[in-house]
């Protein structure tokens, strides 16, 4: 009896290849990219395409390493997810030497990452603030699909208007007090093609339930809303529900409002064609379910 010739990874097709490596961590990747020399380069295109950097050491040398082969390294990846913050590690504060250093780095690895679909940036308005190249590479970036600011303000605003990607998933994990509401959501509104908005009001938005509302409902194509509302509707919820502006395509609410609730009767006039409503009544249940939804 014939036995049925054996098939090698080598022999497989490249894009087979990238299918089967995808299942792998960006660790793995590069375990496998040291291990295995005739792989070296798929697996190395998987490790860079999915990375996430939690030290400020870690991202510096992390862009040294990329811009020493643009644009090859760049352009391999997908995914960026950083989430150190500058005052965690004072050798690289935004303000000091080494950390204007590490955003110019930065800046270029992210204006050659032409294929970037997500990317995470933590203390946007500082890091916009300090080194504006930043914002100008992500606005340029034509396949950014998901964008996750943290404590942004009006520099991540302009960011967001002049945003050349088609993104559609936005997460404002917190927002500087000063900007309000309004403009806010006006920033948000430049993102046309916009379906999932995570977006967590700050204290100082606590009588501006009306323009959010009117915010989000001029969003026209949005399906998703995880809105983190820390106070208790105002009165205008109850009294003047019929004036409320409505939004015909959000398809999915994920809400949680200081602890109080909103009536089903309410929540059917703003949002006609909910078909997916989660009201959550306190802070932890809200951060076990929704906190790590992200990149």
């Amino acid at each position: 009896m014939e036995s049925t010739p054996r098939t090698y990874m080598l022999d497989l097709d490249v894009d087979v290849m990238l299918l089967i490596l995808a299942h792998l961590s960006s660790g793995d990747a590069l375990r496998l990219a040291a291990a295995a020399r005739a792989l070296r380069p798929i697996a190395l295109a998987r490790a860079y395409s999915d990375v996430t950097l939690t030290r400020a050491a870690q991202t510096a040398a992390f862009c040294a390493h990329m811009l020493a082969d643009t644009p090859r390294r760049p352009c391999s990846m997908r995914r960026l997810d950083i989430r150190h913050r500058a005052a965690e590690d004072e050798a690289y504060s935004w303000n000091a030497r080494r950390g204007r250093k590490l955003l110019r780095a930065l800046a270029a690895l992210i204006r050659d990452a032409r294929e970037l679909r997500a990317l995470a940036l933590p203390a946007a308005e500082m890091l916009l603030l300090t080194e504006p190249h930043v914002g100008a590479a992500v606005a340029s970036l034509p396949r950014l699909a998901r964008l996750h600011l943290e404590k942004a303000g009006s520099s991540a605003l302009g960011m967001l208007r002049a945003a050349q990607g088609r993104v559609e998933d936005l997460r404002i994990a917190s927002m500087i007090k000063v900007v309000p509401a309004r403009e806010v959501l006006s920033g948000v509104a430049a993102l046309s093609y916009l379906r999932t908005l995570h977006l967590h009001c700050p204290d100082a938005w606590m009588n501006a339930s009306r323009e959010v509302l009117s915010g989000i409902a001029s969003l026209p194509h949005l399906q998703t809303l995880y809105l983190y509302w820390p106070f208790k509707w105002t009165d205008v919820l109850t009294t003047e529900t019929a004036s409320l502006p409505s939004s015909l395509s959000l398809r999915q609410l994920h809400m949680y409002c200081g602890g109080s609730s909103i009536s089903a009767e309410i929540l059917a006039r703003i949002y006609p064609n909910l078909e997916e409503v989660d009201c959550v009544e306190s802070n932890w249940q809200w951060e076990a379910r929704y906190d790590h939804v992200g990149l």
